[in-house]
């Protein structure tokens, strides 16, 4: 996943600001954000690792 850097730049230069509070907040969400998906997609993958293994007939189509 590639990350739009040039935001956190932007961030950067604001949080010296009044508005700092906003800055790590919205920082924070992002993070979470992507922790959660990383989590999940990680948490999926042996999943269906073994469904691809274990059932591989049934994800080609019939008329192959």
């Amino acid at each position: 996943m590639a990350l739009n850097r040039d935001l956190f730049w932007l961030g950067d230069l604001i949080a010296c600001t009044a508005v700092a509070p906003i800055v790590r907040k919205w920082r924070d969400m992002k993070i979470d954000e992507r922790t959660r998906s990383q989590l999940i997609c990680n948490k999926l993958k042996p999943i269906f690792d073994e469904i691809k293994a274990l059932h591989s007939d049934l994800l080609h189509p019939a008329w192959c």
